[in-house]
């Protein structure tokens, strides 16, 4: 029996946000010798799989959404794993897991024991539903990840900090030992 060919995948590393609880732009901030950007970016390259960093938006920004219509229709691939750029905890050996999963066809999300977020894997399908969103001003996507049927995926617990992001700078300044320890 001739198993069906395996879905292109490639990453795409949201890095569009306006930092606004942090006050400046946080991904370039250091955590650990390494931006946060830097350090999501590592994470995805170690995977093998093509990785692309969305910095800015082709549709005017409202979130995640924007940058997942953007991501799909910059990178030619059956589907896309979503990163945030401000996850600087992130491992290649989750992305794989995720990355691993059958069903490419269904949208899948993480489930951080309070909503859906990032990390999640998405269909090219799905393209068509993200657009529709946007234009009915529908920009949530906890919203989106219901609307669209979505698997939830319940991470074991030694995953917790890899879905940790970084959004204050009570939060920078917890992971490097005080106050902007050498930012």
């Amino acid at each position: 029996m001739e198993h069906p060919p395996r879905p292109s995948t490639s990453i795409a590393i949201l890095a569009g946000g306006r930092s606004r609880r942090m006050g400046r732009n946080k991904l370039i901030l250091k955590v650990g010798g390494s931006s946060l950007l830097r350090r999501v970016w590592d994470a995805a390259r170690e995977t093998g799989i093509p990785t692309k960093i969305i910095r800015k938006d082709l549709i005017p920004p409202c979130g995640p959404l924007s940058g997942i219509v953007t991501a799909f229709r910059k990178v030619q691939s059956d589907r896309i794993l979503f990163l945030a750029g401000d996850m600087p905890f992130v491992t290649p050996e989750l992305l794989n897991a995720l990355i691993d999963l059958p069903h490419p066809q269904v949208p899948t999300f993480s489930f951080n024991g309070m909503h859906v977020g990032f990390p999640f894997l998405l269909p090219g399908q799905v393209l068509a539903r993200v657009e529709e969103s946007i234009a009915n001003q529908q920009r949530s996507l906890q919203r989106f990840a219901r609307g669209c049927q979505s698997r939830i995926l319940v991470l074991p617990h030694n995953h917790d900090q890899s879905l940790k992001n970084i959004n204050t700078p009570e939060e920078i300044d917890a992971w490097n030992d005080g106050p902007s320890a050498g930012l």
